[in-house]
Order: structure tokens, then C-alpha cells, then sequence
């Protein structure tokens, strides 16, 4: 996305903001870590979404419907392979994605305009995330972490064992109440990471910051051995703000030294 595309679309996005039809209800964190309808409240209020303009070496992707910019034309000629969520458990497949330009309510001045995209495969499994296709990610099941807790709060923590590795997720930061009676936190300076002992050796990996966030909050969304390397992946929404979500990718096998894992991918976009 171009600069001068950037803040044309970044302008559209928020103004029409009040206006969408279908608005996602903005989900707070509160001290369980469970969700809950109530907002949470961040210490500064964001006014538009910033771009994010890493460049990560693979593409990922989300199925649902987007803005123009947020899917790329050449996906459906790409393979892919789907991390889903069936009746058995998590597992990786091949797949092809349904691509398809439906009408944009947001950016599209009528129903004749058709920016937006629509992503969707043909299975009836829950779709995780889907990855451009690498030699390394193999079909099979995947044995993934069990989620307790999807929202790390600045001094907290979530410890597991995985394949015979102890791992340790764990975020640094500010968090206070927003008023004494509250369960809801003001979070700032936040910073996650992931910390495990792999051959003798204590590693360290910083998986995300950010200095704010307006009503939402890094969330947890999957944790297994996706590269076959015996070592955890992870996949976090990254997101800092109600209106974004940002599944990013986090594989073992292209991490470098002394790093436990490496972000490879991700998916921004923003709701409407």
C-alpha cells in the first residue's frame, strides 16, 4: 500500500467509522482474561490506525471479506496450506482458496463498485489461518497448547511444557485499574515475550510490543509445533486497537541464533 493509498484509505476507514452496517462489538479484557462487552479503557485515545510496513518473507492470510488493499490479487494463484480447528483437533492441509471482488460498503460508492474481497475455502472446518505454502509445513495433525489464558497482562504469566521443553510467555509493562472498582486495566509499554530452555540453553524471544492500546489487546490464538522442528510456534492477533486485527505468525525453524522463534507473517486489516 502506497502512501498517498495509505492515507486515502486510513482517512475513508475512520470517517466512516460511526456509519458501519455491521459494526464488530468492542471487546474488553477484564482481570480473568475472559471477554466481555464492557470496553477497555487505554490511556491515550487513538484517532486513526497506523499502517503497519513490515515486510515479513511469507504471506498469511484470514478468511472473511476485506478492503481492497488488504488482500493481494495474486493470492488465488498461490498454494496454500490451512491451519484448521476440526472434531478431532488442529490440523495442516493443503488447500485452495475461493476468491472473489464483492462490493465494499465502506470504500465503494455503490453495489455496481466491487473493491473488497471476499476469501473462503471449501472445507467446513474452522479456518485458523492460512499460510503460503513451504516445504517444511507438512498435512497432519498438530498437537497445540491448551489456551488458558489469551490475554497476558504486564506481570503475568502462562508456563506450559511441550514436547519435553518447558516455555514461559510472559509480558513486562504498566497496567492500573481504571478506577478502584474496576476489573479493567490501563495497559502502556507493553512488551511479550517468550522464554524456554532448549539443549541446556535458556533462550529469550520478544514477540511484540506496543506503547498503547485503544479498547483491545494482544491476544493469544494458537500454540503448537506447526514446521515440524519439535520446538512451539505461536500465533498472536497483535492488535492495539478495537478496529484491527493482525493474526501474526511466529515459526521456530527460520529463527536465528539464539532467537526461539521468528514472526514470518501477517494479516492487517481493519473491520470497516
Amino acid at each position: 500500500m502506497n502512501l498517498l493509498k495509505s492515507i486515502t484509505y486510513l482517512s475513508l476507514v475512520i470517517f466512516a467509522l460511526p456509519g458501519c452496517n455491521n459494526p464488530t462489538p468492542k471487546k474488553g479484557i477484564p482481570e480473568s482474561g475472559k471477554t466481555s462487552d464492557t470496553l477497555l479503557v487505554t490511556s491515550e485515545h487513538t484517532d486513526s490506525i497506523q499502517e503497519d510496513t513490515t515486510v515479513f518473507p511469507i504471506t498469511i492470510l484470514t478468511t472473511g471479506t476485506f478492503h481492497n488493499d488488504e488482500v493481494g490479487e495474486n493470492v488465488g494463484n498461490m498454494k496454500w496450506i490451512g491451519l484448521f480447528k476440526g472434531p478431532n483437533g488442529n490440523y495442516l492441509k493443503e488447500t485452495k482458496l475461493k476468491i472473489s471482488q464483492v462490493y465494499d460498503p465502506v470504500l465503494d460508492e455503490d453495489e455496481s463498485i466491487k473493491t473488497g474481497w471476499e476469501v473462503s475455502t471449501s472445507g467446513k472446518d474452522t479456518t485458523i489461518i492460512l499460510i503460503q505454502a513451504l516445504p517444511y509445513l507438512k498435512n497432519g495433525k498438530i498437537r497445540s497448547v491448551p489456551i488458558t489464558k489469551n490475554y497476558i497482562y504486564p506481570g503475568e504469566q502462562i508456563s506450559f511444557n511441550y514436547l519435553g521443553i518447558d516455555y514461559e510467555l510472559f509480558a513486562t509493562g504498566n497496567k492500573k485499574k481504571e478506577n478502584p472498582d474496576s476489573d479493567w486495566y490501563i495497559v502502556s509499554n507493553y512488551k511479550l515475550y517468550l522464554r524456554a530452555k532448549i539443549n541446556g540453553k535458556t533462550q529469550k524471544t520478544l514477540l511484540t510490543s506496543h506503547n498503547r492500546f485503544d479498547e483491545a489487546m494482544v491476544n493469544l490464538i494458537f500454540a503448537g509445533d506447526l514446521d515440524g522442528d519439535g520446538i512451539i510456534d505461536i500465533i498472536l492477533d497483535n492488535t492495539y486497537h478495537y478496529n484491527l486485527t493482525d493474526p501474526t505468525l511466529y515459526l521456530s525453524r527460520p529463527a536465528g541464533k539464539g532467537q526461539i522463534v521468528k514472526s514470518v507473517g501477517s494479516h492487517y486489516s481493519v473491520g470497516c
